[in-house]
């Protein structure tokens, strides 16, 4: 046994012997120390002491299955193994196995390392990759770096996700970060990292990306150069967050300014110009002209309140706000008065509307109509035709608006329904943009949708479909026809 005594004493961790029936024969001082034993506690014990009570059983029959064929190898590869300590406290140890010969037999050395701190370590690291990992998700920000020498470039999980994009599907080098930026941000994102390489300062740029999908999001990149003691740029590290949501907020508030200062400044003027005249000139007016003045007050300011109501409208269904009150409403009776009170400037209209009685927000349907048939009077020339009917659907209501116009462009068929998003400019009226978002949230509303088909013979047909039954709604019956009506 004393080259088993040797090989112990001069192992720098610690470590023991056993032979192959499972008993102790020997163990150095490190041993004695990590486990809380002294040296005659142990020897001639089995291995068996040394494992947690759990783990017994298994511990003895992996034993015998080494000793059918013993060699050097690293003990439960890929496992967590565990000692028992004197005081009965555990520890997570990697042991190596190395079989000697001896003069009586086979014996295995068994070194042994505490590993309990490291695993202890990696789990804080864990711990804190994930909650990294989170606050990225939270607030949509992805860190990267760059090996300038090696051109290679490393992604966090939360800047794929941005990109939209799955690991292993990005070249990443500069040139494949480069092919992601929008074609018309390309060479001004590149200009700014040249010069960051160049002056070796930290850099900051905002830049459209094209997802694969082909949906284009807006990121503020960050970034940090560092470099080698000759002032050699090696590595450039930063972070990007997802701004497409500010961007959009910013875009609306400019197309908001751009849409209603006409529709504002128009009905105002209007205003201001009878009240100035109806100040300045009372005495010498006639009675014809008194009243001319003040329906043109009373028609302004009537735009005004709708544009402003429009403009609450929006607010209040963006925050949820608003929820519909449904009553049993004559579908046919308020498209009358939809139409008895809409300014059709010279269009011909034509109705089609079924006797139907149907569940509906009844003030919210009027304002789906008269911004349907606004829209049409709008972006066709006077004398156009437009066609509105109201007809009963297999589980609802459906309303279409009809018009023989120049129609509505496919790329510009779902961004008609977005606030302030006016499509391209009406050569005959303009608009807020605020008219088909209404009719769209009205609808949704509902639990319904809205959408543009392209009419057949040209022009557009906007379609509305309020379902009957809206889980939460204030009624559920399906429409009903009246007996004895007519459509309008």
């Amino acid at each position: 046994m004393e080259r088993v005594r040797t090989a112990l004493e001069v192992m720098p961790d610690p470590a023991l012997a056993c032979d192959d029936a499972g008993n102790i024969l020997d163990l150095n001082d490190e041993a004695c120390a990590l486990l809380g034993y002294r040296r005659e506690e142990l020897v001639g014990r089995a291995i068996e002491t040394l494992a947690p009570a759990g783990l017994v059983a298994a511990h003895r029959e992996h034993r015998n299955t080494f000793w059918e064929r013993p060699r050097r190898r690293r003990m439960g590869t890929g496992l967590e193994i565990r000692a028992l300590r004197k005081d009965g406290s555990e520890i997570v140890v990697d042991i190596a196995l190395s079989p000697i010969t001896t003069d009586q037999g086979v014996v295995v050395i068994a070194a042994m390392r505490d590993i309990s701190e490291r695993q202890r370590a990696e789990i804080r690291i864990r711990d804190s990759e994930r909650r990294l990992a989170e606050a990225q998700r939270v607030s949509r920000v992805g860190s990267w770096e760059w090996d300038v020498g090696g051109d290679r470039v490393t992604w966090t999980n939360e800047l794929y996700r941005i990109y939209g994009l799955d690991e292993g599907t990005f070249d990443a080098t500069y040139e494949g970060y480069l092919s992601r930026v929008h074609p018309e941000d390309r060479a001004t994102s590149a200009a700014a990292i040249e010069h960051a390489l160049r002056s070796g300062a930290d850099f900051s740029f905002e830049e459209r990306i094209v997802r694969p999908d082909g949906e284009i999001r807006w990121l503020a990149t960050w970034g940090h150069v560092e470099s080698s003691p000759d002032g050699t740029p090696v590595r450039l590290t930063g972070i990007c967050q997802d701004i497409s949501d500010r961007k959009q907020a910013e875009e609306m508030k400019d197309a908001f300014i751009a849409a209603t200062s006409h529709e504002l400044r128009t009905p105002l003027t209007g205003v201001l110009a009878a009240a100035r005249t109806l100040t300045s000139a009372a005495t010498r007016l006639g009675e014809a002209e008194r009243a001319e003045l003040v329906e043109l007050l009373e028609r302004q300011a009537t735009k005004l309140d709708r544009l402003l109501a429009d403009l609450l409208d929006i607010d209040r269904l963006t925050r949820g706000v608003m929820t519909p009150h449904r009553r049993p409403t004559q579908l046919a009776e308020l498209v009358t008065e939809v139409i008895h009170s809409s300014e059709s400037d010279d269009h011909i209209l034509h109705v089609d509307s079924d006797t139907l009685i149907a569940d509906v927000d009844a003030p919210k349907v009027e304002r789906i109509i008269e911004n349907l048939l606004s829209n049409a009077y709008r972006h066709t020339p006077a004398g156009s035709n437009v066609w509105l009917r109201t007809e009963e659907h297999a589980d609802g209501v459906l309303l279409t608006v009809e018009d023989d116009g120049p129609g509505v462009p496919d790329h510009l068929k779902k961004l008609v329904f977005e606030p302030f998003q006016r499509g391209e400019t009406s050569e005959y009226r303009p608009g807020t943009g605020i008219g088909l978002s209404l009719v769209s949230r009205f609808a949704a509303l509902h639990g319904g949708h809205a959408w543009v088909e392209d009419r057949p013979g040209g022009g557009a047909s906007f379609r509305v479909h309020l379902p009957a039954d809206v889980e939460g709604g204030t009624g559920t019956s399906t429409p009903s026809r009246v007996p004895g009506q007519h459509a309008p």
